[in-house]
């Protein structure tokens, strides 16, 4: 007669400590990532843990869900609101919704980001994709060499491109970058190539006047010191080009493409937005990540362009490099004069 009454009982028990487990899980994880994101400007780990945002706000969601469901506490309250407002943080930046009109727009450009990877070994099926891509910019970030040779020696074979830039290797430092555009373009020649590469993309005034392309590429993380070194990378990026729009009589609308080697929330993404007065060009409904390419529903959002109020991002999308362990960006933006127009109608 009292087996039932003991059942009960050691199952309220088992659930007792399952709930108790997802409470400690669910505290563990907020107050480790907030903990990283407050002294993410110190530590390279605390920073590559804000990076994977999405990853801990995915996570705690799932704990938030179980324990509420568990024991309806203040703790769970308290930590849900905390993984809520993490939210607001990694969509810091970025568009809340994307919006896909004005195709047909005079000033619309159409922008390509790649990191195609120096160990890549599908450099012809790489070449064959680019040939295909009817943009009007493009930064390729660490071309295989079979596809650098192909720039260095004009041999490339995209035509509506004629006017490029081309970074070499810069010793261990910085790796090989080539900016590509449909209209002439002027060097920054301020600019150090350590720290990227700066123009001026002549447009025609017709089609929205011209324009500041900047093609980034900040070192990979993969410890204190390399952490730091790509930290004085985006600052010096930053502070120069900060000079460089002090000096022009107006200021041209900026685009910055490239891979920033941070995710959003980061102490560099954080860098580039405050110090600039830039924007992320992906959406934050756009949950998939540039990086690992494999990861192909989540990873993180280390490629991406940034623009300041000059220029409104309209549709942005991830695509695929052949061999590349990157996702590429490709997105489409109105420059010039008859932005702040669209932006009036968006409010109509």
């Amino acid at each position: 007669m009292d087996e039932a009454p003991e059942s009960q009982h050691e199952s309220k028990r088992s659930r007792g400590w399952f709930g108790l487990i997802v409470r400690l899980l669910l505290v563990f994880v907020v107050l480790g990532w907030w903990g990283a994101y407050l002294i993410s400007s110190k530590f390279w780990i605390a920073d590559i843990a804000v990076s994977l945002g999405w990853f801990v706000f995915t996570i705690g969601m799932v704990l938030c869900a179980l324990g509420l469901m568990l024991r309806r506490g203040w703790v769970e309250v308290i930590c849900s609101l905390s993984v809520l407002m993490m939210f607001v943080v990694l969509g810091g930046g970025r568009t809340w919704v994307p919006s896909d009109g004005d195709e047909g727009a005079a000033n619309a450009v159409r922008v390509v980001e790649m990191n195609i990877y120096m160990a890549n070994e599908r450099p012809d099926e790489v070449l064959a994709l680019l040939r295909t891509i009817d943009a009007d910019v493009m930064v390729l970030v660490e071309p295989q060499w079979d596809v650098f040779r192909q720039f260095t020696g004009n041999i490339d074979g995209l035509d509506w491109l004629p006017y490029r830039m081309i970074r070499r290797r810069i010793g261990k430092v910085a790796s090989p970058m080539v900016v590509l555009s449909r209209w002439s373009i002027e060097r920054d020649e301020t600019l150090n190539e350590l720290y990227g590469l700066s123009c001026v993309v002549q447009r025609p005034d017709k089609l929205g006047g011209a324009f500041r392309l900047v093609g980034l590429h900040a070192p990979s993380p993969r410890g204190g010191e390399e952490w730091s070194r790509g930290n004085g990378v985006v600052e010096s990026l930053v502070s120069s080009l900060r000079g460089i729009e002090q000096r022009d009589v107006s200021p041209l609308p900026l685009i910055m493409v490239g891979d920033l080697n941070a995710g959003a929330g980061s102490w560099r993404d954080r860098r580039l937005r405050r110090g600039l007065g830039v924007v992320r060009g992906s959406s934050v409904l756009e949950l998939s990540g540039t990086f690992p390419a494999k990861l192909s529903m989540m990873g993180v959002g280390i490629d991406d362009i940034w623009v300041d109020e000059g220029v409104v991002v309209r549709s942005w999308e991830r695509m695929v490099i052949p061999g590349s362990d990157h996702f590429g960006v490709r997105a489409r933006a109105l420059v010039g004069d008859s932005v702040s127009a669209v932006l009036d109608s968006d409010l109509d």
